[in-house]
């Protein structure tokens, strides 16, 4: 990693852009990393590409949602590069190859998130089967982070409000798979607990 973060750190600006743009796949976020050069180590670059994301506005979100294929798809509708397209379909290789039903199951399971949450699914795929990956209602074990857009809340709601988001990291063990997690909100605090 160290040496190729060496070598994009070298890049012009435009080029190092145009390079990690697959990676996300929203313009302003690969501009905005590319102009924090240099950066000096892994933790760095992904402490940076946070900071950039949870500060982009929701139109450059979309951008980066529509750029990826859905789960078991090989190439998005608005694929940006012949890298991008590469990267998806080696992500996603067991998936693709996996039966007709299997198939059939991700599409239906990708329809219904879309009507529930008006984005596509995304979850990294890489090495997994359609087995292993989860629908809406399963989550594997692992460290979640979900992000309370409040100020939109404290907007709707005529409020002044200290917080703009909220995030929660949670932890999700063995034999887990369903959480409540509420959030409860006042102007100038908030407080989180697992729900029932």
């Amino acid at each position: 990693m160290k040496e190729v973060l060496a070598r994009w750190n070298r890049k012009p600006r435009a080029e190092a852009a145009k390079e990690i743009l697959p990676c996300c796949g929203s313009t302003a976020w690969a501009n905005q990393l590319a102009a924090r050069r240099p950066i000096h180590n892994e933790a760095a670059l992904l402490a940076a590409c946070d900071e950039v994301w949870r500060n982009l506005p929701e139109p450059d979100w979309v951008e980066a949602f529509e750029s990826h294929p859905r789960i078991g798809e090989s190439c998005a509708p608005a694929a940006r590069s012949a890298g991008s397209t590469s990267w998806s379909h080696e992500e996603q290789q067991r998936v693709t190859t996996s039966g007709e039903d299997i198939k059939f199951r991700l599409a239906e399971g990708n329809r219904a998130y879309e009507q529930r949450f008006n984005r596509i699914f995304i979850v990294c795929a890489t090495g997994k089967s359609a087995f292993e990956i989860p629908d809406e209602e399963q989550l594997p074990p692992g460290l979640y982070r979900l992000a309370f857009d409040t100020a939109s809340y404290h907007l709707e709601h005529k409020n002044e409000g200290l917080y703009p988001v909220v995030e929660v990291t949670f932890l999700v063990r063995e034999g887990e798979s369903q959480f409540h997690i509420p959030l409860l909100l006042s102007p100038y605090g908030y407080t989180t607990y697992r729900g029932s």
